[in-house]
């Protein structure tokens, strides 16, 4: 009957440990302890101020505003280093379970949609931004370094680590749409 009392215990890992003759007293002791878990990563919560946008003509900027292009809206928990994951979004086609680029992809092609549908994400670039604890604000011209991104669909991942421990945020994701910039209109005579 004894035993019946135990099993409860044992099955969350306790230990049993009978008296020394081996008699039917028995101790029960609580687990070792387990280690500490790892350093929970930053918080992070992305949003974007326009989906659709035009490339500026001039590169991203650190800290300035961008007067075209776009921003990237987050919030940290704690200051931490972000990555911005820039990648091209590309409509695609299950082919043996494996996704791959559907052929003929036009830019910003408006097709009905297979039922083998899926999306191929091919990395463009990255941005990395230093952020304060909390609401924080990156613009993005549409450019990384000098190269602007052509019209299309795109996919930005955040990601942010905290510089002391390393330990990484979950990553969050946003859709931007760069269209083609219209050229400016002359005066008329």
């Amino acid at each position: 009957m004894r035993l019946r009392r135990l099993l409860p215990a044992l099955a969350l890992g306790a230990t049993l440990s009978l008296g020394a003759a081996g008699g039917s007293q028995g101790d029960v002791s609580p687990p070792p302890p387990t280690d500490p878990a790892p350093p929970a990563g930053p918080t992070l919560t992305l949003s974007i101020t326009r989906s659709h946008f035009a490339v500026a003509p001039a590169a991203t900027p650190v800290a300035a505003r961008a007067l075209e292009g776009t921003t990237f809206v987050y919030e940290l928990s704690t200051a931490a280093s972000v990555t911005f994951l820039i990648d091209r979004v590309l409509p695609g086609r299950t082919v043996g379970g494996e996704c791959r680029v559907r052929p003929g992809h036009k830019i910003l092609e408006r097709k009905p949609v297979p039922k083998n549908h899926c999306h191929v994400y091919l990395a463009v670039g990255t941005l990395t931004r230093s952020g304060a604890a909390g609401r924080n604000a990156t613009p993005f011209s549409g450019r990384i370094g000098d190269a602007a991104l052509s019209p299309d669909l795109y996919r930005v991942t955040a990601t942010a680590t905290d510089p002391a421990s390393g330990a990484m945020s979950a990553p969050r994701h946003a859709l931007f749409t760069v269209v083609k910039r219209e050229a400016p209109v002359q005066p008329g005579p």
